[in-house]
C-alpha cells in the first residue's frame, strides 16, 4: 500500500494505491522500484503525446530503435532548454522553437564567435 498526499490549488487530497506482488524486500527498496516504474511510464507518456510514438509504423527494427533514441534526445534537450515562459509543455516548447528557431539555435549548439 502506498499513500500520497496531493496539494493542488490549495486543496489537499490523499491517494491510496494497493499493490499485489510477491516481493521479498524492505519498504525502501519497494518504494524505489515503484518510483522508478512511474518515471519510465512518465517518459513513455511524454514520447507518445509529444512525438506520437505509439502511431509509429516503422517496420525496420533498427530504424525504429534509432528514431526512439533521437526522440529521447530531443525530449531531453527540450527539458534542458530555458524559455521566457517557464511553464510550457513539451509540445508548446517544440512549436515555440519552430517559430523562433534562430533565437534557440545558439542555446542548443553553443554560441558562435
Amino acid at each position: 500500500m502506498s499513500k500520497n498526499t496531493i496539494d493542488k490549488d490549495g486543496i489537499s487530497r490523499e491517494e491510496v494505491c494497493y499493490f499485489i506482488l510477491s516481493f521479498k524486500g524492505d519498504v525502501q527498496t519497494f518504494s524505489q522500484v515503484v518510483r522508478g516504474h512511474w518515471s519510465v511510464e512518465s517518459l513513455h507518456w511524454l514520447l507518445d503525446v509529444v512525438y506520437r510514438e505509439d502511431k509509429n509504423q516503422t517496420l525496420d527494427k533498427r530504424a525504429a530503435f534509432n528514431l526512439n533514441a533521437i526522440r529521447k534526445v530531443c525530449l531531453h534537450l527540450l527539458q534542458l532548454m530555458i524559455f521566457l515562459k517557464e511553464e510550457l509543455s513539451c509540445s508548446r516548447k517544440q512549436r515555440y522553437i519552430s517559430v523562433h528557431l534562430e533565437d534557440y539555435l545558439p542555446q542548443l549548439f553553443g554560441k558562435r564567435r
